[in-house]
């Protein structure tokens, strides 16, 4: 007689070849990362500022994300590693163009050429997760294009496992060695950094983020606006807004020269924050410079 499989037994022999191809591919990247460490002769003098930076961007986006963090800790960091490090927010490498195009091909099922009358390669900016190609749709509209790195996810899933591991260790060593009740809890951190990159991995809570802003957070669209979501065009991989043409409000002499009142231009933004502060209750939270521009009076 054959033996008769039961369900649960399919079960338990598809979760033990989960965990085998998990662990296989856990060993590849530390073996990849251990390599790149080695190339740069970590063990023998240590990393400069300058080398510990090409290190960060050889290992992979995780670690990219954590030099940029780590970039304004100079709490913890030495200025001139802190310095180097701040490269990381603008030089990061560009994505291929055409592994841009297959993603939005594979996302949408439909040629560029069928999407966009107009679609440059050379991306408008270029990220850890994410780049952006500026294209005009057929029907005429100019938009932004973010597409997500190929491979981005699983990549930043299986550093997440061994930073899960490496914090373990280290907090072992650290309550073994120290009693200070301030000790840093290395496994939080990681894992509220785990849960906010996975957030940024799906562009579709960007996209919610973005309409729900325009929607409740700017009470005059002729002073304050922003950019639009074009739903039919973006998914997980994927988010497509309306271009906006315009300019920092770091360009203070462009500003004033294009006949601006800085002064009207500063009150606009603090009333709106005011706005989405006390009467929203919800608020950007990054309003750096480079994301807040004038374009066409607003």
């Amino acid at each position: 007689r054959r033996p008769v499989r039961r369900k649960s037994d399919e079960i338990a022999i598809s979760e033990e070849e989960k965990r085998k191809r998990e662990e296989s591919a856990s060993k590849r990247r530390s073996a990849e990362i251990m390599a790149v460490f080695a190339k740069h002769n970590f063990y023998a003098n240590g990393l400069s500022p300058e080398e510990l930076r090409i290190t960060l961007e050889d290992v992979g986006p995780t670690y990219v994300k954590i030099g940029q963090i780590m970039s304004s800790r100079v709490d913890l960091l030495p200025e001139n590693y802190c310095k180097e490090l701040e490269k990381l927010r603008q030089n990061v490498q560009e994505l291929d163009p055409r592994l841009a195009r297959m993603v939005i091909e594979e996302q949408t099922g439909k040629t560029i050429d069928e999407i966009y009358s107009e679609f440059r390669d050379k991306p408008l900016g270029s990220a850890s997760v994410g780049q952006a190609h500026y294209g005009v749709l057929k029907d005429g509209r100019k938009v932004v294009t973010k597409v997500r790195r190929p491979g981005i996810a699983d990549m930043m899933r299986q550093d997440f496992v061994l930073l899960r591991k490496l914090a373990g260790i280290f907090s072992m060593v650290s309550e073994a060695s120290d009693d200070n009740e301030d000790t840093v809890d290395l496994i939080e951190v990681i894992e509220e950094f785990e849960k906010l990159t996975e957030e940024e991995l799906d562009f579709r809570t960007e996209a919610e983020n973005t309409k729900f802003f325009r929607e409740n957070c700017i009470e005059d669209h002729e002073k304050i606006t922003c950019t639009e979501v074009v739903e039919e065009l973006t998914t997980e991989c994927m988010f497509t807004m309306s271009y906006v043409d315009g300019y920092s409000i770091s360009k203070k002499d462009r500003v004033i020269e294009e006949g601006y009142d800085v002064n009207e231009i500063g009150r606009n933004i603090v009333e709106n924050y005011v706005h989405q502060i006390l009467d929203v209750g919800t608020f950007h939270a990054d309003p750096h410079q480079g994301n807040i521009m004038i374009s066409h009076g607003k």
